[in-house]
């Protein structure tokens, strides 16, 4: 398989592609306005930076990768979740009608297939989730699934999604890690313990298009991701972890600050009583804007700690060594954050 050809035609499209879809935006309102509070950006910027990575994404889907039964689903759920985006970036949804949307792809995935079949353990053994199996039939259709594998499958896609989805509030954020994530999974999905080459494919296929769309979402940004473009992120990080050989519990390093920091926001508004979908400045990357820390030197920080997580996935073989890294990376993480929201914020 020729990988750099993939990755040239892919980065040559979304180069391409990006400015059009910018135009496009710009010409028929589809913009993100700013508000004063909480968003960053002084004027209005394109959104539909995810349609031009979807396109991208299915063009090269079709030119290079053999389109199995598992990789349909996943396409199939894909559209599904752009759509939601999409809808949700033009019209603007209501946060439950995002969720069961999400939930809705989730059990596609589910009954498709596709789905956590067991967790590893420091020893090298695994926890198997085939157990309970849940059969019913819908259409004359047999469905049947293991109802651990299932919830964990549909927990897994569904936080990912809005994980990801909560990290697009800074230029060049969300992309910047996805692809360091991407190319962690290209990587493994090369080892000798995975070798699948469609999952390397579709890893690939997103590096370039997301290296071809950086340059025009990094700071000062003309177009944005959208919902539309960080659901999609989270959605394949969701599907291709599990279908690279089960490389959840890898991914979990590889994105660790961006698991932590959703689960402290979250918490922070339930404690505070409100709803955890609340637009607020709770995030990581705003509580550091708000203490005076650069843009560039947020995303240095973030991209630098999310490739030396990803490194030690890939390059420590032990699992009980990375067991220990995650640990040592909750502990700073937490100790980190409370400095910091002790820290008092600069008045402008």
């Amino acid at each position: 398989m020729n990988y750099w050809l993939i990755f040239l035609v892919g980065l040559v499209m979304s180069l391409t592609i990006t400015p059009i879809f910018r135009w496009l935006a710009y010409r028929f309102g589809i913009v993100d306005k700013p508000d004063n509070k909480r968003k960053l950006h002084a004027r209005s910027v394109a959104y539909l930076g995810g349609l031009a990575l979807f396109v991208v994404f299915l063009i090269e889907m079709f030119l290079f990768v053999e389109l199995t039964s598992n990789i349909l689903m996943m396409i199939g759920g894909l559209i599904l979740v752009v759509l939601i985006g999409l809808v949700d970036d033009i019209y603007k949804l209501k946060p439950w009608q995002k969720f069961l949307g999400h939930l809705f792809v989730g059990f596609l995935l589910v009954i498709g297939g596709i789905g956590i079949q067991s967790f590893p353990l420091p020893d090298g053994g695994y926890i198997g989730l085939n157990q309970w199996l849940v059969e019913f039939s819908i259409g004359g259709i047999l469905i049947k699934f293991a109802l651990l594998s299932g919830v964990f499958t549909l927990l897994w896609t569904v936080f990912l999604i809005n994980s990801v989805n909560f990290l697009d509030g800074l230029d060049g954020l969300a992309g910047g890690i996805s692809l360091i994530a991407f190319l962690i999974i290209f990587s493994l999905s090369l080892s000798k313990y995975v070798n699948q080459s469609d999952i390397a494919v579709i890893s690939v296929i997103m590096v370039a298009a997301l290296l071809g769309f950086l340059p025009y979402n990094l700071p000062s940004a003309s177009i944005f991701l959208g919902d539309a473009g960080s659901m999609m992120l989270g959605y394949l990080l969701a599907v291709l972890s599990i279908l690279s050989g089960g490389k959840v519990a890898t991914l979990v390093l590889v994105l660790g600050v961006v698991i932590l920091d959703t689960f402290l926001v979250v918490i922070s508004r339930i404690r505070s009583g409100k709803k955890i979908w609340s637009a607020d400045r709770l995030h990581m990357h705003h509580r550091l804007l708000d203490r005076g820390i650069k843009h560039w030197q947020i995303l240095f920080g973030y991209y630098a700690v999310s490739l030396v997580l990803g490194l030690s996935a890939v390059l420590v073989p032990s699992s009980i060594f990375k067991l220990v890294i995650w640990f040592i990376f909750i502990i700073i993480f937490f100790i980190f954050s409370y400095l910091l929201m002790a820290t008092k914020k600069v008045t402008k």
